[in-house]
């Protein structure tokens, strides 16, 4: 006996339909996505105009009005801890200072600090009342010697005095603005 052999099976003649099936679902696909990207880009283009239309944060305080304002909070806030007072009433000077020329003095030792001070070209002035204040106020924030109450006035007074003549008397420096 002879091999039976299969017949061929039917010849196609046109389209496959599985062919036709596969692009249909391709393109719809591919209009659904375009469809969502364009609605996603509309929304955040209304979105975008929304958000510029929004109010922005308002200005920062210049450093001056800055300084003024948390010198009172110090005051008002009767910090009794004597070292502690030191340490917010010389950042305060030294951020007002850093602020206005343009530089992290809050960073600085106070030996820093002050050889920074002298190549700014201010008054002999400021940096000898900028020198005998952070000098003083470093026996009492690391050497632990208590200040009477007197003496505690009289440099919240002194450190206001010192930023009112800075203002008042020199020029900030033309410097960048600083992101803090």
């Amino acid at each position: 006996m002879k091999d039976i052999h299969d017949i061929r099976p039917p010849v196609l003649i046109g389209m496959d339909p599985a062919l036709i099936k596969t692009v249909l679902w391709a393109a719809l696909v591919f209009l659904a996505g375009l469809l969502i990207f364009f609605l996603v880009k509309k929304f955040w283009k209304k979105r975008g105009r929304k958000l510029k239309d929004l109010p922005l944060l308002p200005a920062p305080l210049p450093p001056f009005e800055t300084a003024i304002k948390e010198l009172e909070f110090l005051l008002a806030n009767h910090i009794n801890e004597h070292r502690l007072f030191y340490f917010y009433l010389t950042a305060i000077l030294k951020k007002y200072v850093g602020r206005t020329f343009g530089f992290h003095a809050t960073e600085m030792t106070t030996q820093e600090f002050l050889k920074y001070i002298n190549t700014l070209g201010t008054t002999t002035k400021i940096i000898s009342a900028l020198s005998g204040f952070l000098k003083s106020s470093d026996q009492f924030k690391y050497a632990g010697i208590n200040p009477d109450k007197n003496r505690v006035k009289e440099d919240h007074a002194l450190v206001r005095e010192m930023i009112e003549n800075i203002d008042t008397t020199l020029p900030p420096l033309e410097a960048e603005p600083q992101g803090r």
